[in-house]
């Protein structure tokens, strides 16, 4: 009984057994393959994944070959000339405009001097150029003449391009472009020739035109000059002929005799100072205002000055004459007039004041220039005008003044510079 009850149990128990192990197996096997699933899955969208981005690679290929071509095309068929250059100078690239420029093929420049085409007159302009890339890091210009096989006129290009180191900084190279700028060159030759010519005949019809104008001025100044000591002599012999209202018209028409006479005096002396460069020379000026005072003997002219050397020629009397001569005509036979010189950092300070009309502030500037301007009667300014050009002939300056500050009816100051003479 027992025995048996004991056999069931084992039964029992062996069952229990396979019954428990069973499905632990199962179980295991199925979650095998559900993972087998999941890595095919996963398996299965890296392999998308990599088809999407072979595809994308693809793609970018295909981009990167159009803009490789595209490049190619604007680098070869530039309308400039490329050329890579290494540090002595030899060529390493040149595109198809470059080999065009040179008049050589492609495959005969690589490895060649880029120098052997510069005109040997060019040359320390191209080594410098080279330098410079090399030293600035920037973009450097110059202006090359090449001489090439095969072209009979010689080929001038701008060159323009910069430096770029290779990886770890050791070896230097030249990137630089070619601009053909022969037919500018031939053009600007053609125009400076053309003006060299005009300028030619300019200079022909002006020396023509001034032969003929010191004609002119000859015949003004000479002959009718002459002709005027004539008609003056006459003019004097009628005054002692004629009487009553006669004798009055007689002696205007001495005045406007003298007066034409003292015009062409000036003409002259303006001639004379146009005509070449001035000789200076040390000049007592001391000895010329004093021996024109005494041209003035029924004028009171008083002088306060002391004996200096000036730059001038025999034309510096010429501006006492006038400033004294322009005093009187304006301030009539009782004006006086005072003359003084100073020293003024190498140059003496002169002052003609005159106790005249004087001249208003708004003539000032302007008085120098009436004749110029033709603001004037006859023979008006042309004295101030003779003075103006002396002065400046001389390396001074002239300008007017009221004799007392602040009050220009009270008579004027003509204020002038000239350069003093040392050693």
């Amino acid at each position: 009984m027992q025995e048996a009850n004991s056999a069931d149990s084992k039964d029992s128990s062996g069952r229990r057994t396979r019954e428990q192990t069973a499905p632990a197996g199962e179980e295991k096997t199925e979650r095998s393959g559900m993972d087998t699933l999941a890595l095919c899955q996963e398996l299965d969208m890296h392999r998308a994944n990599l088809e999407l981005q072979n595809a994308e690679l693809r793609q970018t290929q295909e981009q990167l070959r159009a803009s490789e071509e595209e490049y190619r095309d604007l680098y070869e068929f530039a309308p400039v000339g490329y050329l890579t250059l290494d540090g002595e100078g030899r060529i390493r690239r040149v595109n198809l405009t470059g080999s065009a420029l040179l008049h050589v093929e492609r495959a005969s420049l690589v490895q060649m001097r880029f120098q052997t085409f510069v005109a040997p007159a060019n040359l320390p302009v191209f080594r410098e150029f080279l330098a410079r890339m090399a030293e600035s890091g920037e973009k450097e210009r110059c202006e090359l003449e090449l001489v090439t096989p095969g072209r009979k006129k010689p080929l001038w290009l701008i060159a323009e391009g910069r430096s770029q180191r290779a990886a770890g900084g050791a070896e230097c190279r030249y990137r630089v472009a070619l601009t053909d700028i022969t037919e500018k060159r031939h053009l600007e030759q053609s125009l400076r020739e053309r003006d060299a010519t005009e300028l030619a005949r300019i200079h022909r019809d002006l020396e023509s035109a001034h032969r003929e104008a010191n004609l002119y001025l000859d015949i003004l100044t000479h002959d009718i000059g002459n002709t005027e000591n004539v008609s003056n002599l006459y003019a004097e012999l009628l005054v002692d002929s004629l009487e009553g209202e006669a004798v009055g018209y007689v002696k205007k028409l001495q005045r406007s005799v003298q007066k034409s006479i003292e015009i062409l005096g000036t003409v002259s002396k303006i001639r004379r100072i146009h005509a070449g460069p001035p000789l200076l020379r040390p000049t007592d000026l001391n000895a010329v205002i004093r021996a024109e005072i005494g041209h003035f003997p029924n004028i009171s002219i008083s002088y306060e000055g002391v004996p200096r050397q000036v730059l001038a020629d025999d034309l510096l009397p010429e501006v006492f004459t006038n400033l004294i001569g322009n005093a009187v005509k304006h301030g009539g036979p009782g004006v006086a007039v005072a003359v003084r010189t100073e020293e003024e950092d190498g140059f003496v300070r002169v002052t003609v004041a005159d106790t005249g009309r004087g001249v208003p502030d708004g003539q000032k500037e302007e008085i120098f220039h009436r004749y110029e301007k033709k603001q004037r009667g006859v023979g008006e300014g042309l004295g101030l005008y003779l003075v103006q050009i002396l002065i400046g002939r001389y390396g001074g300056k002239i300008w007017v003044e009221d004799r007392v500050p602040g009050r220009s009816d009270d008579g004027a100051a003509f204020v002038f510079t000239l350069r003093e003479a040392r050693g």
